[in-house]
């Protein structure tokens, strides 16, 4: 985070609060709201010029959270919020990192921040971040996590040996020791409020665990899958009620991400398959058990790119519709009666609370569109995708835009994740300039379940293609665009290359950013991953017609006079810079009308505004509209 921000001297305090009326906000209220802020001075666009900003938060001690809100290395903000009662002032984001003496450890903290567990090669200690004081623990061994009690009375300790121990604060001893290991490959381990139980994951066997640490007994249940492990993509696997009573856990074994409720006290046998809480298709992507019988979760319910926050009571099996247009990109967290989410909005995504004892919806600051109106489109009967008109709703020019992935999800307005944010700037730049923006998803894309992520495998270049051609189509017939243009990060930038050489005259051209080119010479390297699952292994004679069969370059000389956009981050982590280095040469020598740029210093994702400032002018000369300024991020 950038530490020389220079801020005024004296602090704005604020926060946005209302009642709720309906399912969906009172609109009366957020236009006096809005009218609230803008007297102060507070609307958007009165902090910083930044045209689009992410939000963040940490809950940093009891009744306190603290809130970042970024735009790459252009624009941060940072508050401090109080809670009870409610209140912000603007601080430096120099001021909301944690203590000095933390910062160059690895440690574990405690839920509100108060406390953490500070690891340093076998050494193990207490760190209380309030009274800046150093303790020892009884643990002379490495630690893999470290686990709180919602009283912070006692700790449980999972070593990188596998073995669970707890540990009683106020006598400083080990007052437990599990009698067996942990299995290997200990991921997303939580701890329930009163320490008794212990929840965890293993990719191996997709197995959800549970361990009563008190009766020194385990549980579990585990599903098969010849595919990518999906489940490890996920934020969250498993939440207790306060009160310990109630566990639920998301697993994707009936095909869609979703909900199951368990009991511990009345587990017996060795199962933990639980009771299924939903019914309906549809992917859970975040949850949080808020009482031993209420249960908040972020869905696709009723659309799959439309994302709500919901409300399940266990006990009657009612459903309320809490709020719209939610991001599954920031994880739910709980303080006191406090539920905090993302919420996107017109500028990218807020930090917005609901508090369920007053049934009340508010933002924290700095108020980037929480009352704007949910992006419209138009679905797509041929594809799953978002066709997204201009003002004007007439238009000569059609802009796909392909995700990367392949398993993430477009989006019809502000993307969940910070990272697509960007792009989605660009894309509404020149949606209001005049283009119609076709977001599509694909075969292998997130929020259609395991069979349509999985449909993928074996089919790159060829299934998804299909999908995307018959999308693309559809979105002409209806726009009656003469020009069309292909656009896409990194999986999506190969979409976009292949897409053309498979159907030129449909196009008039192609940008590929950070996109892969060959998958042969990015497996031989590296064929752990999805999509060595995809292409079954790295090459060889067994798989060879997969790799074929998704070659760019094989039908390189299909292309006419189509322009080619090559754009790639000279650092690039995930799919190497040679990927579009050589993917140029093969135009140029094939003479084709292509045009290769380096991203000088950037990675796979972004960091830099600047980096951001030129791929968005490059967008906009490349497919014909003037941006006269709207590629700057601050002014």
């Amino acid at each position: 985070m950038r530490m020389d921000k220079k801020w005024s001297s004296a602090p704005r305090i604020f926060c946005s609060g209302f009642a709720r009326s309906k399912p969906g906000l009172n609109k009366s209220i957020l236009i006096i709201a809005a009218a609230f802020l803008v007297s102060l001075g507070l609307a958007s666009g009165a902090e910083a010029a930044a045209p689009y900003r992410y939000g963040s938060m940490a809950l940093s001690s009891p009744g306190e959270a603290w809130l970042w809100y970024r735009t790459l290395d252009v624009s941060e903000q940072g508050y401090r919020c109080q809670l009870e009662p409610l209140y912000c002032f603007e601080v430096s984001t120099s001021t909301l990192q944690y203590p000095v003496f933390l910062r160059d450890k690895k440690f574990d903290l405690n839920a509100d921040g108060s406390l953490a567990v500070v690891k340093e090669n076998g050494r193990n200690r207490l760190y209380d971040v309030r009274q800046d004081s150093l303790s020892e623990l009884p643990i002379n061994t490495s630690v893999y996590k470290a686990l709180f009690t919602a009283d912070n009375r006692k700790l449980v300790v999972i070593t990188n040996a596998r073995r669970a121990l707890t540990v009683d604060l106020a006598t400083n001893r080990v007052s437990r020791l599990l009698s067996s290991a942990l299995q290997a490959g200990v991921t997303f381990p939580v701890l329930s409020g009163d320490g008794r139980y212990l929840s965890y994951y293993t990719s191996s066997g997709r197995r959800h665990h549970l361990v009563d640490l008190e009766r020194d007994r385990a549980y579990s249940v585990s599903s098969r899958s010849n595919y990518w492990n999906l489940l490890s993509e996920e934020t969250r696997l498993f939440d207790f009620s306060p009160d310990g009573k109630t566990l639920v856990y998301l697993d994707d074994r009936d095909g869609y991400p979703t909900l199951y409720q368990v009991e511990p006290a009345k587990l017996s046998g060795s199962s933990l398959a639980g009771r299924r809480i939903i019914t309906r298709p549809y992917t859970v992507a975040d949850f949080l058990v808020w009482e031993s019988n209420k249960v908040f979760f972020i869905a696709n319910r009723e659309k799959p790119m439309e994302w709500n926050l919901y409300l399940y009571d266990l006990a009657t099996k009612d459903l309320e519709l809490v709020a719209e247009n939610v991001s599954y990109g920031n994880m739910l967290r709980r303080s006191g009666n406090y539920l905090f989410f993302g919420k996107i909005g017109e500028r990218g995504v807020e930090v917005a609370f609901y508090r369920p004892a007053e049934d009340q919806l508010g933002t924290l600051p700095a108020g980037l569109g929480y009352a704007a109106a949910k992006t419209e489109y138009t679905p797509l009967a041929d594809a799953n995708g978002a066709l997204v008109l201009p003002p004007s709703g007439k238009t000569d020019t059609l802009v796909v835009w392909f995700h990367g992935g392949p398993y993430r999800q477009a989006s019809p307005g502000y993307h969940s994740y910070p990272s697509y944010g960007g792009y989605n700037w660009i894309l509404e730049g020149m949606r209001a300039r005049g283009a119609a923006i076709l977001k599509l998803d694909y075969p292998g894309s997130y929020g259609y379940g395991r069979v349509y992520a999985e449909s993928l495998r074996g089919n790159i270049g060829k299934k998804d293609i299909a999908e995307v051609l018959a999308g693309i189509r559809e979105a002409q017939a209806k726009t009656g665009a003469t020009k069309t243009y292909l656009t896409g990060v990194s999986y999506g930038g190969y979409l976009s290359l292949k897409t053309l050489v498979e159907a030129p005259e449909l196009f008039t051209g192609a940008i590929s950013v950070n996109g892969v080119s060959n998958w042969y010479e990015l497996l031989v390297g590296y064929p752990q991953g999805i999509f060595g699952v995809h292409f079954g292994g790295p090459p060889s004679a067994r798989n060879m017609a997969l790799y074929n069969a998704a070659s760019v370059r094989q039908k390189a000389e299909d292309i006419s006079n189509q322009k080619v956009l090559l754009m790639h981050s000279e650092k690039d982590t995930w799919v190497p810079y040679a990927q579009s280095r050589n993917m140029n040469q093969v135009l140029i020598d094939a003479g084709k009308n292509v045009e290769f740029v380096t991203l000088a210093g950037e990675d796979h994702v972004f960091e830099k505004g600047a980096t951001l400032e030129e791929v968005c002018r490059r967008f906009f000369d490349f497919t014909g509209f003037a941006e006269n300024g709207y590629c700057r991020l601050s002014t």
